[in-house]
C-alpha cells in the first residue's frame, strides 16, 4: 500500500525514458527514520539499466550526501524495495537510465510498510 500524498514519483508522470531527479517531498516533523521505499517498474526496457537513488534533505533544498540510499541496478520490470537507515524530513529520488531505446513505463516510487522479509 502506498500513501498517494507521499509518493516521490506517481503514475501520472510520463514514462521514464530519461534520467531525472524528482522534487523533494516533505514527510513532516524533524525527520523520519527506518522508512522503506517501494519502486514499481511496470515494463522491461530491453538491455537497458535503471539506477535509483533515494536522497534525504534537512531543508528540502539540497540533498545531504550522507543521506543517500542506492538500490541495486534494475535491469527488468518488477517491484523493488529499499529500507532507509537514517532520518530526514525531506525525500526525493534520482533516476539514471542507461541504454538506447529506453522506456521503463510509468515508474512509481513511494514509502511502504516494512522492507523485504529478508531486508527489514
Amino acid at each position: 500500500m502506498l500513501d498517494a500524498n507521499l509518493l516521490l514519483r506517481t503514475a501520472a508522470v510520463a514514462d521514464l525514458t530519461a534520467s531525472v531527479t524528482g522534487s523533494f517531498v516533505d514527510f513532516g516533523d524533524s525527520g523520519v527514520a527506518g522508512l522503506s521505499f517501494m519502486v514499481m517498474v511496470p515494463q522491461d526496457s530491453a538491455a537497458d539499466t535503471l539506477d535509483i537513488e533515494i536522497q534525504g534533505s534537512t531543508d528540502g533544498v539540497a540533498a545531504n550526501e550522507d543521506q543517500f540510499q542506492i538500490l541495486p541496478q534494475i535491469t527488468a520490470k518488477g517491484v523493488y524495495r529499499i529500507t532507509i537507515t537514517h532520518s530526514a524530513r525531506w525525500w526525493r529520488y534520482d533516476a539514471v537510465v542507461g541504454g538506447a531505446a529506453i522506456n521503463w513505463g510509468r515508474v512509481v516510487i513511494g514509502p511502504t510498510f516494512g522492507g523485504d522479509y529478508l531486508k527489514y
